[in-house]
């Protein structure tokens, strides 16, 4: 039987209280007495496993003896308790979870079955917390410009060390005042050398004319292996690859580029398209695990799909004004307009509906209609398809607030309800306007200090704050996953790059980094921040924020997040002129399983 070990060593504990206050005049016995005190030959017990290695029992009785006779936990009562572990070599490290046979919930890789004296350990659930060969440092730390810089200390370490403390009772009286000795367990759970397994790569669109670097490598990543490739194409008269996988367009057409892994002779085969030389490209779609477009775009419902296009043009420069061509398959998600992203690309709009359209599907095509395309002819420019998919939108759907009075969140941006001037930077002056609205209603933003000006939005009720109810749940919101967006425009045309953060920050949490004391400026330290720099334009334009800690659309709530607590959000904007104006709408939050 496996439980969880907190739980268990709880239970354990308890059930030690209570049978060292039971008698022999009770008419029951458990035989949890004994004339001689624990010992132990060693100073503690050290173990090894690798990480690989299944599931792992470990005696929490070796060395451990009474008047020199070994415990054995058939011959006598002995109860383990008061367990502690920690990672010293490594306090940041979070120890992964193992799977469970709950749908939708993990447990702790270590437990303790029907044999109390024994300790289990899953070490399968190490094997994406460890690598061998891996020095990756990129958690942990945020430079002033918010770009990660880690903290000295590999994000996949080697190895990981634990302390595991505990108490051997045996039943033996102390004397009054004097504590059991704990018994200490230095268990080491290594990585082990992960084999060259596959090769993964992405088809690739070159221009004819042009040259384009093939995405590939071998998997893992992270293997020690050589990490050599070698390219072989097809048809040199449509494309050519050198040692580098430099692909360089000769003829409209397609053929394929063989990749191959020099350590294990493992493959694969990808499509390359030789194009005209003017192009189009679908910037903003869902990327692959490698960074490579996936064709296909996640669009929150209640809110507006943005589907953005980038023109390129080869040997020449592109000049004037571009417009395009949109269309969607399904009448449901139908194109509404298009905005200027104020380059020479633009951005579609698509309505995703009501929270009925979840999971709906289009597929939208986005084709040249105007504009100079060089020596290629326009009706050879070749339009471009992503595939939208509608998901839940939390800010459409938040649910029903435990507060008879309902949630006193904004969740749209469609009037000012909680939002205040935050003291982080200089406070900006919010108002609701119907002017310039995307969808009705917005909220303006009017800058009072061009360095940062800020807003923030929250209250102190737990029932009525969903930012609270949703990531302020201590461990019942810790590691939950989410991605966020905002439409935004800008009332003049700005002069130099304008930073958007999406921040949000615990009013109390536990740990390092966590402050206290009143003051929103104290609680910048624990904050996370997404951010996104605005496009040049005075059209709308549909703000998809990044975390800087991984360069990802996702946001994942903090380990130090543990207390329960109220949760705010604020926008804050940096580089906005005194007294211009930012509007924003209709926001969305979107969880990622």
């Amino acid at each position: 039987m496996k439980v969880n070990l907190l739980k268990n060593a709880i239970m354990v504990a308890m059930a030690s209280s209570i049978l060292a206050g039971c008698g022999s005049d009770k008419g029951v016995d458990y035989n949890f007495k004994a004339d001689n005190q624990v010992e132990f030959s060693d100073a503690e017990i050290v173990i090894n496993l690798n990480e690989d290695s299944g599931i792992q029992v470990l005696d929490l009785l070796e060395g451990a003896s009474a008047n020199g006779k070994p415990l054995n936990s058939e011959d006598s009562t002995i109860f383990i308790r008061e367990f502690i572990f920690s990672t010293p070599d490594n306090p940041a490290f979070s120890t992964p979870q193992a799977t469970s046979s709950v749908t939708g919930q993990a447990t702790s890789p270590f437990f303790i079955g029907e044999d109390p004296s024994k300790l289990a350990v899953q070490t399968d659930a190490f094997k994406e917390f460890l690598r061998f060969c891996d020095s990756t440092d990129e958690r942990g730390a945020l430079d002033a410009d918010g770009n990660p810089t880690g903290d000295g200390i590999p994000d996949f370490p080697t190895s990981i060390k634990y302390n595991v403390q505990f108490i051997v009772d045996n039943g033996f009286t102390l004397p009054a005042g004097e504590e059991a000795t704990p018994r200490v367990m230095s268990l080491t759970i290594n990585a082990v050398p992960d084999p060259i397994t596959g090769v993964a790569a992405a088809d690739l669109d070159v221009p004819s004319g042009g040259s384009a670097q093939l995405i590939a490598q071998p998997t893992p990543a992270y293997s020690c292996d050589d990490k050599t490739l070698t390219y072989s194409i097809a048809d040199t008269s449509i494309a050519t690859v050198d040692s580098n996988g430099l692909v360089t367009g000769v003829s409209q057409g397609q053929t394929e580029v063989t990749i191959t892994s020099v350590a294990t002779n493992s493959s694969t085969t990808v499509k390359v398209n030789t194009t005209p030389g003017f192009n189009l490209a679908i910037v903003n779609q869902d990327l692959t695990d490698l960074g490579t477009p996936s064709g296909s775009k996640e669009v929150p419902s209640c809110s507006f799909a943005g589907v953005s296009v980038e023109p390129t043009i080869v040997n020449d420069d592109l000049t004037g004004e571009y417009t395009f061509s949109w269309m969607s398959e399904n009448v449901d998600l139908p194109f509404l307009s298009e905005y200027s992203d104020g380059a020479f690309g633009a951005t579609g709009v698509f309505s995703t509906g009501t929270s009925a359209n979840v999971g709906k599907t289009t597929k939208v095509t986005v084709g040249y209609d105007s504009g100079y395309t060089g020596v290629t002819a326009g009706n050879n420019v070749l339009s471009q398809d992503v595939e939208l998919t509608v998901v839940k939108n939390d800010f459409c759907e938040p649910g029903e607030s435990a507060n008879a009075a309902g949630w006193r969140t904004d969740f749209n941006l469609d009037g000012v309800p909680g939002w205040t001037g935050a003291s982080a930077g200089s406070p900006a002056s919010v108002t609701a306007t119907s002017m310039e609205s995307l969808d009705g209603t917005s909220l303006a933003f009017t800058s009072t200090n061009a360095e940062t000006t800020s807003a923030v939005n929250g209250v102190f009720n737990k029932q009525r704050n969903y930012l609270s109810a949703t990531y302020g749940l201590g461990a019942d919101s810790i590691g939950k996953k989410f991605k966020f967006s905002v439409w935004a425009k800008l009332d003049k045309m700005p002069a130099a790059p304008i930073t958007l953060k999406h921040v949000l920050f615990p009013w109390i949490c536990e740990g390092e980094g966590c402050v206290t004391g009143p003051g929103y400026d104290r609680r910048r330290a624990i904050a996370s921040a997404l951010t996104a720099e605005l496009k040049m334009t005075t059209d709308w334009q549909l703000v998809e924020f990044i975390n800087p800690l991984t360069s990802t659309p996702v946001w994942t709530v903090p380990d130090h997040w543990s207390l329960v607590a109220d949760v705010f959000q604020s926008y804050e904007i940096d580089g906005l002129p005194v007294d211009d104006i930012l509007y924003l709408d209709a926001q969305t939050a979107v969880s990622v399983e």
